[in-house]
């Protein structure tokens, strides 16, 4: 299968975790790990190896016919190397002499495309001087010294391919899980001087500002970094999004703080119910914690997106002034040039005959 399964990723995890390969790949990233406060356990293993691990399945035998890949092993034979219409691929025949593999090359013909050919191969090297490859463009974007070396390629695949030993696929499984961890532990361990800066850089900051959204594409180490201390820093996206457009969790915090402003209460109080003079029901107001700081943390929110209401617009008069500066520039010269194209007209007329006489 492409993909292994979540169970069968935990069991792998199960039993390769505590590999000597694992436990040293350990060590070197086990430091950073105790700076940053991650624990090293098997969630943070599983992390680091996630749901989808590739199991690649066994490559398939380039030439299927069982006799026609033994013909093709024998290196007393001649053998054709080229490119089948009837396949749509390469393809490998064998003859017992060399005027008859001669005589079959010679035969060939290029395609639609003026492409094809093929060449001999014999004592597993290519024969000098006997091939028959075609190329309509004379070799411009490809040489032909790749062309052969692609021809032989497919030979020494096709013709000594080495039937994939029946191996326990619960120790297969594992093998790849336990590459794929180590190669991540020590791209981490490569990520520590920019681990240590990072946390440097944000661990700073009041938690009113965290998590830091970052948006743009994240290199490496700050994809890694965001992964394993999420409380810091968070991604946001390749693009920032449009000020304009709020999503609809501030909405209702803006609500709740309009609601709470309205009746004389702060942003930090709850509304509550109070019978009035009327007989109707009105809002009062009084502080609690967690909620409070949820509506400073809206308010904080929807201050930072006005600021970017109010420089995008600001941006956009700019760019329309300078529009309209460079459209009136371009009038004036236009009115000018009219003028001058106008009083030379003017100069260049004819007296009437009444001025004449």
């Amino acid at each position: 299968m492409p993909y292994l399964l979540p169970h069968e990723v935990d069991i792998g995890l199960a039993d390769k975790g505590t590999s000597p390969s694992v436990r040293k790949a350990l060590r070197g990233c086990g430091a950073i790990m105790r700076e940053l406060g991650v624990d090293t356990d098997f969630d943070f293993l599983k992390g680091l190896v996630g749901d989808g691990v590739f199991c690649p399945d066994p490559e398939p035998p380039l030439i299927e016919d069982p006799q026609a890949r033994q013909d093709a092993a024998d290196i007393r034979k001649f053998h054709l190397v080229f490119y089948s219409d009837e396949k749509i691929s390469m393809d490998v025949l064998s003859f017992d002499s060399f005027n008859k593999a001669k005589k079959q090359m010679d035969s060939l013909k290029p395609d639609e495309y003026g492409h094809g050919g093929g060449l001999l191969v014999h004592n597993r090297e290519i024969m000098n001087g006997v091939e028959n490859i075609f190329d309509r463009q004379n070799f411009k974007k490809y040489s032909k010294k790749k062309t052969r070396a692609d021809y032989m390629d497919f030979y020494r695949r096709a013709a000594f391919y080495a039937v994939p030993k029946a191996t326990d696929q619960r120790q297969q499984n594992a093998d790849i899980i336990c590459k794929q961890l180590v190669d991540r532990l020590d791209e981490l361990a490569s990520f520590a001087p920019a681990f240590r800066k990072m946390k440097s850089e944000y661990g700073l900051k009041s938690p009113s500002e965290l998590p830091v959204v970052v948006y743009g594409r994240p290199s490496p180490p700050l994809a890694a970094f965001a992964q394993l201390c999420p409380h810091l820093v968070r991604l946001g996206g390749c693009s920032i999004p449009d000020p304009m457009i709020a999503s609809e969790e501030t909405a209702k915090a803006l609500a709740s703080v309009t609601a709470a402003r309205r009746v004389g209460g702060s942003r930090t109080a709850k509304v509550r119910r109070r019978p009035s003079s009327s007989g109707k029901p009105t809002t009062d107001a009084r502080p609690v914690g967690i909620e409070g700081a949820a509506r400073d943390e809206a308010q904080i929110e929807l201050d930072r997106r006005d600021l970017q209401i109010r420089i995008h617009r600001a941006a956009r008069r700019s760019a329309g002034r300078h529009q309209h500066e460079k459209h009136h520039g371009a009038l004036v010269s236009r009115m000018k040039a009219g003028a001058r194209v106008r009083s030379t007209r003017t100069l260049r007329q004819p007296q009437s005959r009444s001025s004449s006489r």
